[in-house]
């Protein structure tokens, strides 16, 4: 461990040691300050636990290449220090928790599902920037991403193995609860399909509280070793919710429940990945499907209006945490989508308060509590054109009831009202 306080310096380059973050297999991790005084994390990577093919990488490609999404603390500059090698990042800001913590439910606030769906769509979104560029992350786990549990921003650290797609003198880096069959099975290199498995096991984890290979028998076992790993994640894979789920499923209840939770179309997805695209890569569900899948699944998310509790509408109208039924409703469409809004729920472009200021708030009418309203809380005036072609200008404040067959123009931007239950 070096002495905090002191100075690296490589190729000009100075970096004073301010604090230990922290310290892993394979290498240890400092707080630095540059000539700039800007605050940086240096990563040291320990020689014994890394190969010359990581070492050429990071000095020849990863630190020359751009990020290709600014989530991704990618490596800058490549560092030398007597027998060690590593780069420098930026620095993870301390209101993001890891993912670790997240599954673990360690984290504060807990966040709600709105945020958490979030979440999830902003690590697909970067991973599919990554591969569109040719590259794959090669080692997703629940130690790279992290979370801002308020905002649902996500960055996404250890992007010191990422490679060329199907690189065939590539090494097989992996955490076996994560890795794709065909990689621990060492059929092929690390792919984006071997990336998309992962991704959808980071997904599950997330929105399950469970991994999607570990039931029943699984828990059966005395002593986990790689014989019985090898077997569960490689061979022999059974999905805990797939066609014999009655013999697969874990003792524990909850997971059962959260995937009751989940949209069809979220089932089918996760279905896709780790049944039909167990031993068929090209089957699994890609990371731009899981972005389409992740928006819809956030617009079909409702607030009970009697335990104020959110869940997702799509299946059901009856909130499954207090069993009320959902109260008056509107749905709401535009660029292809449709939104579902209740009571007491902000409408906004993106429907999450995430780089989008709040457009209009969903009320109930003071004296008719059959009938509900969005009132103007944006600083600019609306038009709703109503059905029998009457025009209307809604201003700052102000507030509408809304009807079937409405259009409502916001900066330009059309929303209709399809149905009202």
């Amino acid at each position: 461990m070096l002495q905090i306080g002191s100075t690296i310096s490589f190729q000009k380059n100075n970096y004073k040691l301010v604090r230990l973050l922290g310290e892993g297999g394979q290498g240890i991790v400092y707080e630095v300050t540059d000539d700039n005084k800007n605050h940086l994390a240096l990563k040291l990577l320990f020689p014994y636990a890394v190969s010359q093919e990581t070492k050429v990488a990071l000095s020849e490609e990863v630190t020359q290449r751009n990020s290709p999404d600014n989530r991704f603390l990618w490596p800058a500059n490549y560092v030398e220090h007597v027998d060690q090698f590593g780069y420098v990042m930026p620095l993870r800001e301390a209101r993001f928790s890891s993912w670790e913590k997240l599954v673990q439910g360690r984290v504060k606030p807990v966040p709600q599902l709105d945020t958490l769906i979030f979440a999830c769509r902003s690590v697909c979104e970067a991973f599919f920037n990554l591969h569109i560029q040719g590259l794959v992350y090669k080692d997703l786990n629940l130690g790279g991403p992290a979370l801002d549990t308020k905002t649902g921003e996500v960055v996404i650290c250890d992007c010191d193995n990422v490679r060329i797609d199907n690189d065939p003198n590539g090494e097989r880096l992996y955490f076996p609860e994560f890795a794709a069959p065909e990689v621990i099975l060492e059929e092929t290199t690390c792919t984006r399909y071997s990336d998309y498995h992962s991704l959808a096991v980071l997904l599950f984890y997330t929105l399950v509280r469970h991994h999607p290979y570990q039931g029943a028998l699984w828990e059966d076992i005395n002593l986990v070793n790689d014989t019985s790993e090898r077997a569960f994640y490689a061979t022999k894979p059974k999905f805990i919710f797939g066609s014999d789920h009655k013999n697969t499923l874990p003792k524990d209840t909850n997971p059962a429940r959260n995937w009751d939770r989940l949209p069809v179309f979220m089932r089918k997805l996760f279905y896709k990945t780790f049944v039909d695209g167990a031993h068929n890569p090209k089957e699994r569900t890609t990371d731009g499907t899981w972005v389409k899948a992740l928006i819809k699944f956030q617009d079909n998310i409702v607030r009970c209006s009697h335990c104020k509790t959110l869940f997702c509408a799509e299946n059901t109208d009856i909130c499954d945490t207090c069993g009320n039924k959902l109260r008056r409703h509107c749905e709401i469409s535009f660029d292809e989508r449709k939104v579902l809004l209740t009571e007491g729920m902000v409408f906004q472009v993106d429907k999450h308060f995430l780089g989008n200021k709040g457009l209009g708030l969903v009320v109930n009418h003071p004296r008719k509590r059959n009938e509900i309203g969005l009132k103007n809380i944006s600083k600019s005036s609306w038009k709703a054109y109503l059905p029998d072609k009457t025009v209307k200008n809604i201003a700052p404040t102000a507030s509408i009831i809304l009807m079937t067959g409405m259009t409502i123009s916001i900066e330009g931007n059309h929303y209709k009202i399809l149905t009202i239950n």
